[in-house]
């Protein structure tokens, strides 16, 4: 069984042990035995030719050409200056970081929709179940996402105009909508990925701003007249002309697409100017699409407003009024007569004290100490843009570990759940 031996070694055939290179038999042995040398036994200045097994300069002729060989074979590396080389450029790219505050968490909770459905009246049972089984909870990461998509549009629209400045059309005076709250994001996103655009705010077109890009951003478009009525009341005193109004918005409803449309056609001011939506909206749920008139009927007995337009979607940012979705039943106020009476006698807009007496079953997640006392402007899903925002995280820690979202950290694109569907 052949040996191995230390490099000042060799190898005696004889008695199978090793002896040194420099003694009497190591001198002896070498004359009749090569020593394959590794690459690392030459000096820095120099490298093994494999072909006289001995190490040469590499300055010289050989030396530069063995060199060479080498280079095409496998390059020679300094793996600390490399590795250092790219934590560098990792360390010195900054994050994008959010600056908005972004809310809870708002799924549905399904144990808390089957005890509030199993509470209800039982005509309405069926018909609830059909109501939360087609609901489409909106995540903070998947509203972030598509906006994203949103703005990319926006992007390939400023290249081709060849603008450098864009516009935002809004009263920007106090973070409490959620165009402000998404202006803050949008604004952000742009001077962290595309320093080289300047974002701005304006509330007329008083200056000159023919061929400009003038946008409009809103999180949601449910009937689309409010969105209708900012465009169209655009005053336009100097007539001016190849304006782009374009439509920042990832969830559009047909209904309010098809509506915009026309208000800007028939806006005088706006003759001979553009009217551009972003390509990647996403069209709403409506309660037509999954409930008969019947049913509807059934419902409208209960709230007493009418849900016959209204939309099965809702956010973890908020929750929509009583004119474009089901407030009430997201808000988990049980359809039972007890209920009926006091909705049939309630001023949606201003009475707080009639529905504070009505049965009540939560059934989203986070919204458990939290009633909505007016319909018109709900205070669960929590608002991360008002100012009762921060009071309320104050609370909410005392009772529950906090765990927010983080939109960076979660790479994850959320699955559809047939009880309970994210788009």
């Amino acid at each position: 069984m052949n040996k191995d031996c230390p490099k000042d070694k060799i190898l005696n055939p004889k008695t199978n042990r090793c002896v040194s290179i420099t003694g009497k038999i190591g001198k002896e042995l070498l004359k009749t035995t090569t020593i394959k040398k590794d690459k690392n036994d030459c000096p820095k200045d120099k490298i093994l030719n494999p072909k006289t097994n001995r190490c040469v300069s590499i300055n010289g002729k050989i030396g530069q050409e063995l060199l060479k060989k080498q280079s095409k074979t496998k390059p020679i590396k300094d793996n600390k200056k490399n590795k250092d080389d790219k934590n560098y450029k990792k360390n010195d790219k900054k994050r994008f970081k959010l600056n908005i505050k972004y809310p809870l968490n708002h799924s549905l909770n399904q144990k808390q929709v089957k005890k509030y459905i199993e509470a209800s009246d039982v005509r309405t049972r069926p018909i609830l179940r059909k109501i939360f089984d087609n609901t489409v909870h909106i995540s903070f990461e998947t509203m972030i996402r598509q906006l994203n998509k949103n703005i990319k549009d926006l992007i390939e629209l400023v290249k081709t105009r060849g603008n450098n400045e864009i516009y935002f059309f809004m009263n920007f005076r106090k973070i409490t909508k959620s165009n402000d709250w998404l202006y803050i994001y949008v604004k952000d996103y742009f001077d962290h990925y595309y320093p080289q655009y300047s974002i701005r705010i304006i509330h007329n077109l008083d200056n000159n701003h023919d061929g400009d890009i003038i946008v409009f951003i809103d999180d949601c478009i449910y009937s689309g007249m409010q969105m209708a009525e900012n465009v169209s009341n655009i005053k336009n005193p100097k007539k001016l002309k190849n304006l782009i109004i374009f439509i920042l918005c990832p969830y559009i409803s047909t209904i309010g697409f098809d509506l915009i449309k026309q208000y800007f056609e028939y806006t005088d001011d706006l003759e001979n100017n553009f009217l551009i939506f972003n390509k990647y909206s996403i069209d709403l749920p409506n309660i037509q699409d999954y409930l008969n008139g019947e049913e509807i009927d059934i419902i409208n007995e209960y709230i007493d407003y009418d849900i016959n337009n209204s939309y099965l979607i809702y956010f973890d940012h908020k929750l929509a009024d009583q004119l474009s979705t089901i407030t009430s039943i997201y808000s988990g106020y049980l359809l039972n007569e007890k209920n009926a009476d006091i909705f049939n006698n309630l001023d949606l807009f201003s009475n707080k004290i009639n529905l504070k007496k009505a049965d009540f079953i939560p059934v989203i997640n986070n919204c458990e100490k939290t009633r909505n006392l007016r319909l018109d402007a709900t205070s669960c899903p929590h608002i991360p843009y008002s100012n009762k925002f921060k009071d309320y995280m104050k609370e909410y820690k005392k009772y529950k570990k906090y765990s927010h979202h983080s939109y960076e950290n979660n790479k994850k694109i959320i699955n559809k759940d047939k009880n309970n569907k994210s788009i």
